[in-house]
């Protein structure tokens, strides 16, 4: 320990004693130290308020022991009035006070000296237990309840089952609440506790009659394979024990299903219970302040406040029940994450105080156990490393109907297949000294739950090998099964999951003996079997040609083998691709490449190769160990540089996003977590700044081997969160922990030069700050949760802006700037975004309501380069891109960004907006290439998509009043040519059809009025041709003939009208209307040779009318199409004129019209999944149907067969996604619009799509990861 460690030491200690002494004011303690002082030595210097002050901060220690002891006597006195005694040893104690003092002056430590410690008043992951029932705060409410419920379970001679979500404090209540309570005297007649697990059984002879009997975490009841009769006597033994003394279960909500199996239970669930639900904010404050309290410890208000934000907002007086039970609020379950925070940020603290950014620093009620992990793991070798998945993997109890939770294992169980040796051994204890793991006696388990989803890699590792392991967790099972009934064959494999087994077995790392030993005899005996299958074929042939037949009969069987297990591959691959679409959609997009090595042209795999190109996908770059708190591209859009909380600065090399590459070595010289890293304008200077307080700048011309240009620090202003370049890159902003914003001038990087005086206004730390494009406005924003606007045209002379941006209900945590135009977002805690118009940056006005952008805390938000796209990234683990068609209803722009191992804490767009990279709390930087088939084409909903076959060309028409014309590129890009204004009406939809060949287009709104034709052979300039009159109020369905010289429009609500218009200036009525019907007219269709013309109608049913030649004298079809129960809402009719496709309601019904005078339905209608129809199209050759559902889901359908037809799968499951469906004249590309008026474009080609695929992703599946997630497969990665 160095001479400014002993001198934080004694500052801390001195801290403590205030704390404990009741925090008197400053003044107060000075004039009576002085007192004291003067009485030994009137003549003696007085003491002052300052230098005491100084003396508890650590930032100075008294040069005399002397002047400090007048102020020990009065604060020692002080705390013993109140806490009798010390928390540590020596606190109270004048001449251990002289060591230390002593200890502080030396520049070496004297190991003869006692050094000053303290015990950690948190817990961590572990629960509470009775021994640190005085540290055990935040619960009184809860305890009383509890007491009050088992009272009235013991009048019933009843069960009390206290439950509650893994997390939610069960454990602690149990043994640290009720204990306590009943030692306490708080039960009559109750005056010990007996505290169980399942796994110790009960013998009631053993408890007391004056004692209670809780049993804790009697979901393990369940998790670890009791037998079922065993399960059932010891659930009835509780019960009849509850006769006699009181009994306590403590049961994890989502196991409360699987209790109802036992009557006891069941009725004691019904009728005493009581619900752990999320603490109040009172009693989260009291949870966080007063164990530090006990321990001579003070907690920052800001910390405070950040974990409410974090944690709390739930009433006592709420029914928690309902919401718990359904896991719908999971703040209930993170106390054990919040804990473990504290802990670390305990081993952070600054002179007895624990601090907010403390608490940031370890990375926050997530990152803090991510960290301990990741810490752990460095620790390991190669060897250890690999061993440890295997080795956490038993560790787990993998859910079906229930989370994931721990299972205890024996160390035997834990070891087994291991090589004896210390390096396993040693495993445990790393993770056991980072408190990941508990180790008693007898049991090996994780210490929470809670670490199956807080720590990224062991989050993925469970993810990427579920499959794998639920198969283990099924076999287990299955093999105790058979054991214990003594090796009977009716339990034992046969068939699909014979072959299911043999596959999982393959990797024999990890199969356990009992396992094993199942399989083998599972085998064994289907042997046997085929060995007798083919004895008796072979005498019932003997008469015949035997050897033909036993030949035939060992292929078939050899057949029936292989095609299981390719069966059992195919479906593995899968489903691990399934599983992994959420948490890794990237990886999980690969595997489905590797699934079309063995199956091609299965459908269940086309719809989800399809489906990936509207999902982002992403290449991973690794290194920084911990969260990454700051990313940014360089203004090229070349390099991305990462700031993390290793203290690091990390250069990337990403022209190629599918394979980034690092550049140089990390950047060193902050002594703290990293929490910026920015690029001036110019792209060769660059700034960092960290948790030290230090800013760094940077010569990065030369990014492979960047040169320290500088530093700059000022001590009293705390770390530094944020630097922003103003936009001539010679000014420098940094936000600072103190509240404040400093100026540097860094035109000479080499001699940066402090600007003025610090920006003071905010009444918190200051997070985030960024200058506007034109370098006239600052905006900060931070803790006090507001945005404050400077201006910074003379940055000499920087003044606040007269308004500041208010409204939000926690931290505002980022703010941007559009590049260009007028726009300022800001992201906050309360996970909101809001966006406001700062063209007058001293009278900014807020566009729209605030934007909900994540389900947790807001903490990045930025801009493309074009004002028109934003990103924002939250501790959700999410990003979002956004579309500001209209930035007072900005519209989101596909999936969101998902696959991040824990919470997003920061975001960027890159400067040609064509990918974006996220990072945050699992230390990963993704670089994601957001689709291009996502784009908004309207400010409103858009109903209508017309293509033209002769040209690239394709129309849509909007809610927004408008009609639009679009060109698609040979690369597939969509770019629009015209927008036509038609109605200032928001709710006047707009009806289009183009003519087959791109010519003339038709328009007609949803609420009445003349139809509109317009020339568009040059599309960029559109001419209005003519208007058709209608008497229609409500229908606007157009259809043209494939020859583009017929029109179909509405004549009125209930009949449609064919019109020539071969000289569109000049339409002509052809013939009487199409009528008939008792409903809206509501589709329509040509033949492909024009002859014949389908209408649909929301009378139920579908009519026909056949044209002559030349178009003139429709004459109807006498055949109905009908028994649809609704509206028949759409209609498709096949490029060969043979199917029809009529859909009402959820159900699609298909038609023969080969012969249209003579229609006939064609095998079974069918529904699709995504609610009442809305659209229709087939694709090419007439083999695929798309259909649009109301819920905005996509799915394909395979028409081969049209009398049977099957269903391909969704190919979009977002909603709102798609009102209207349809494919390109080519039959090639789908594309859909919908009431986001964003359009959606997927292509068929399988080529294309695995091509997409590889280039955004990269080379990740490696040998190593294809080794763990696909053992039984030869490496072959699907992208090189």
């Amino acid at each position: 320990m160095g001479e400014t460690d002993s001198r934080e030491v004694f500052g801390e200690a001195l801290a403590r004693l205030y704390v404990l002494a009741g925090d008197p004011p400053l003044k107060k303690v000075a004039s009576t130290a002085t007192s004291l002082q003067r009485r030994r030595a009137p003549t003696g210097a007085a003491v002052s308020a300052q230098r005491i002050s100084d003396w508890r901060r650590g930032r100075s220690v008294p040069a005399k022991f002397e002047s400090v002891l007048p102020v020990l006597q009065v604060l020692v006195a002080e705390a013993r009035k109140r806490t009798p005694e010390p928390p540590t040893d020596g606190l109270y104690d004048l001449s251990v006070w002289s060591l230390w003092w002593t200890q502080s002056q030396k520049s070496r430590t004297d190991t003869a000296v006692p050094a000053y410690s303290g015990e950690c008043p948190y817990p961590g992951l572990a629960a509470f237990t009775e021994s640190q029932s005085a540290l055990y705060f935040g619960r009184s409410r809860s305890t009383t309840t509890l007491l009050d419920r088992i009272s009235e379970a013991r009048r019933d001679g009843s069960v009390l089952v206290l439950v509650g979500m893994s997390g939610a404090g069960k454990s602690s209540l149990l043994r640290a609440g009720l204990v306590h309570a009943v030692r306490d005297g708080r039960i009559d007649g109750v005056s010990d506790v007996d505290v169980r697990t399942p796994r110790a059984g009960i013998v009631p002879a053993d408890v007391d009659a004056d004692a209670m009997l809780v049993v804790d975490q009697f979901e393990e009841l369940f998790t670890d394979r009791t037998d079922v009769d065993a399960r059932s006597a010891y659930v009835a033994e509780l019960v009849a024990l509850a006769e006699h003394v009181p009994v306590v279960v403590g049961l994890r909500a989502d196991f409360y299903s699987r209790c109802l199996e036992f009557p006891g239970i069941g009725v004691a669930l019904e009728h005493h219970s009581m619900v752990l639900g999320p603490m109040t904010d009172a009693e989260l404050r009291e949870a966080v302040v007063e164990p530090a309290k006990t321990e001579g410890l003070k907690v920052e208000p800001a910390l405070v406040d950040t974990i409410i934000a974090e944690f709390g907002s739930r009433s006592a007086g709420s029914s928690a029940s309902t919401a718990l039970l359904s896991s719908g609020d999971r703040r209930a379950g993170r106390l054990p994450l919040l804990s473990h925070a504290l802990r670390a940020t305990w081993s952070r603290r600054q002179n007895g105080k624990l601090t907010a950014a403390a608490y940031r620093a370890v990375g926050g009620a997530a990152g803090s156990v991510a960290e301990a992990g990741e810490a752990a793991w460095r620790q390991l070798t190669d060897a250890q490393q690999r061993a440890s998945k295997t080795l956490c993997m038993r560790l787990v109890a993998f859910g079906t109907d229930t989370d994931d939770s721990c299972r205890r294992r024996t160390r035997a169980e834990l070891l087994a297949g291991f090589e004896r040796s210390a390096p396993i051994e040693d495993v445990l204890e790393v993770l056991a000294a980072a408190r990941l793991v508990t180790i008693d006696a007898e049991y090996v388990s994780f210490a929470h739950d809670a670490v199956l989803r807080a720590w990224p890699r062991l989050a993925r590792w469970i993810e990427q090998d579920r499959d794998n392991a639920s198969q283990r967790q099924r076999v287990e099972d299955d093999a105790e099964a058979w054991l214990q009934h003594d090796r009977a064959h009716e339990f034992l494999y046969r068939g699909t999951r014979l072959a299911a087994a043999q596959l999982w077995s393959g990797d024999a790392a990890d199969v356990p003996p009992v396992a094993a030993e199942f399989i083998d005899a599972a085998s064994a005996r289907a042997t046997r079997t085929r060995s007798v299958i083919r004895a008796g074929v072979a005498a019932l042939a003997v008469l015949a040609v035997l050897a033909t037949v036993s030949t035939a009969a060992a292929v078939v069987e050899s057949d029936s083998v292989a095609t299981q297990r390719d069966d059992a591959v195919f479906d593995e691959v899968l489903a691990k691709s399934d599983r992994l679409l959420e948490s890794d959609p990237s990886l999980s997009a690969q595997l489905l490449l590797v699934a079309q090595r063995s199956r091609p042209d299965d459908p269940r795999l086309r719809s989800r190769l399809i489906g990936t190109e509207l999902l982002p996908l992403a290449a991973a770059m690794t290194g920084h160990v911990g969260a990454v708190y700051g990313v940014s591209y360089s203004p090229d859009a070349s390099t991305v540089a990462s700031a993390g909380a290793d203290g690091t600065v990390r250069l990337w090399d990403v022209r190629e996003p599918d394979s980034p590459r690092p550049l140089g070595v990390p950047l060193e010289g902050h002594t703290d977590f990293a929490t910026s890293a920015v690029f001036a304008p110019n792209g060769t200077v660059f700034a960092t700044a960290s948790g030290d307080g230090t800013v760094e700048l940077w010569d990065v011309a030369d990014r492979e081997h960047p040169v320290r240009h500088s530093m700059v620090l000022d001590d009293d202003a705390g770390p530094a969160y944020q630097v922003a370049f103003a936009p001539d890159g010679k000014t420098l902003a940094v936000a600072h922990e103190d509240s404040t914003v400093r100026l540097w001038d860094v035109a000479d990087p080499d001699v940066p030069r402090p600007i003025g005086g610090p920006l003071r206004g905010h009444a918190g730390a200051v997070r985030t700050v960024q200058f506007s494009p034109d370098g006239r406005t600052l905006a900060s924003g931070g803790d006090d949760n507001t945005v404050r606007l400077w201006n910074t045209t003379d940055v000499s002379r920087v003044t606040p802006r007269p308004v500041a941006l208010t409204g939000f209900a926690s931290v505002t945590h980022s703010v941007a700037f559009a590049r260009v135009g007028s726009l300022l977002a800001v992201a906050s805690d309360d996970g909101t975004t809001r966006l406001w118009n700062v063209a007058d940056a001293d009278a900014p006005t807020p566009l729209g309501p605030p934007l909900p952008a994540q389900s947790a805390a807001s903490w990045s938000v930025d801009f493309g380069s074009d004002g028109k796209t934003m990103v924002t990234a939250g501790k959700d683990g999410t990003a979002q891109v956004w579309s500001l068609m209209d930035p007072a209803r900005p519209v989101r722009l596909g999936a969101p960004l998902t696959g991040n191992g824990g919470g997003l804490l920061t975001t960027a767009l890159a400067p040609d907006g064509r990918s974006v990279v996220t990072a945050g709390d699992d230390g990963t930087i993704r670089i994601w290439q957001t689709p291009d088939a996502v784009q908004q084409i309207h400010r409103g909903p858009a109903r209508a998509l017309s293509f033209a076959s002769a040209r690239s060309a394709f129309a849509t028409g909007s809610y927004d009043g408008t009609v639009a014309l679009w060109q698609r590129t040979p690369e597939g890009a969509v770019a629009q040519t015209t927008s036509i204004p038609v109605s200032a009406g928001q709710d006047d939809g707009q009806s289009v059809e183009l003519t087959p060949d791109g010519e003339l287009l038709a328009a007609a709104s949803t609420v009445g009025g003349p139809v509109r034709l317009w020339d568009v052979r040059d599309p960029a300039d559109p001419i209005a041709r003519a208007e058709i009159p209608t008497e229609a109020r409500f229908t606007s369905e157009l259809a043209f003939d494939p020859a583009g010289q017929v029109l179909l429009a509405p004549s009125d609500d209930k009949s449609a009208r064919l019109w020539d218009v071969r000289d569109p200036a000049m339409p002509r009525p052809i013939g009487l209307p199409l009528s008939g019907f008792d409903g809206f007219v509501t589709d329509a269709v040509f033949s492909s040779d024009g002859r014949t013309v389908w209408v649909a109608s929301a009378d139920d049913t579908v009519r026909g009318w056949i044209l002559s030649a030349d178009g003139s004298n429709p004459t109807a079809i006498p055949v109905l199409l009908h028994g649809h129960s609704g509206d028949a809402s759409t209609i498709a009719l096949s490029s060969d004129d043979r199917v029809l496709v009529s859909a009402s309601n959820d159900v699609v019904r298909v038609w023969d019209v080969s012969d249209p005078l003579h229609p006939e339905p064609l095998g079974r209608p069918f529904t699709p999944e995504g609610g009442a129809v809305r659209s229709l199209s087939f694709g090419r050759d007439d083999s695929t149907l798309a259909v649009a559902g109301s819920d905005g889901s996509i799915e394909l359908w395979d028409f081969s067969d049209p009398a049977n037809v099957q269903s391909i799968g969704p190919v979009s499951r977002i909603a709102r996604a798609g009102v209207t469906v349809a494919f390109d004249p080519t039959g090639a590309v789908l594309s859909a619009v919908g009431q986001d008026g964003v359009l959606q474009t997927w292509t068929m080609d399988d080529p294309d799509v695995a091509d997409r695929i590889c280039r955004t992703t990269g080379t990740m599946l490696t040998e190593e990861m294809w080794a763990r997630m696909l053992p039984n497969l030869e490496y072959d990665p699907p992208c090189r």
